[in-house]
C-alpha cells in the first residue's frame, strides 16, 4: 500500500516546480472599467441591516417621547398628601396571600 501524501504539500509541490510566467505591468482594459464602473455607481440596498436603521430611529424618537410624557405626566399629576413614606407604607400593606 503506498503511503498517503497530503493534498496540501502535493499542492505546494507543483507549484514550487511550475514554471514562472511574466505579471503584466498593468490591468486589462475590460477590469479597469468594471472597477470604475462600481465606484462611480451608487451603493445598492442589499445591505438589510442598513435599511432599518430608519425604522430603529423612529423607534427610538418613538420611545423617548413616550418617556418624556409619562415623566411629564407624573411631575403635574403629583399631589402634596402623597410622600415617600405613605407610598412604602401602601406597598408594605399588599399581601398576595389570601
Amino acid at each position: 500500500m503506498k503511503p498517503r501524501r497530503d493534498p496540501l504539500e502535493r499542492l505546494f509541490r507543483s507549484a514550487a516546480s511550475a514554471p514562472a510566467r511574466e505579471l503584466p505591468h498593468e490591468a486589462p482594459f475590460a477590469v479597469e472599467c468594471r472597477a470604475l464602473g462600481a465606484w462611480r455607481q451608487p451603493a445598492q440596498d442589499n445591505d438589510d441591516l442598513f435599511s432599518l436603521l430608519p425604522l430603529f430611529r423612529r423607534g427610538l424618537v418613538a420611545a423617548w417621547l413616550a418617556v418624556a410624557l409619562a415623566v411629564a405626566a407624573g411631575y403635574f399629576v403629583q399631589e402634596d398628601s402623597i410622600d415617600e413614606t405613605t407610598i412604602a407604607s401602601v406597598v408594605a400593606d399588599i399581601s398576595y396571600l389570601p
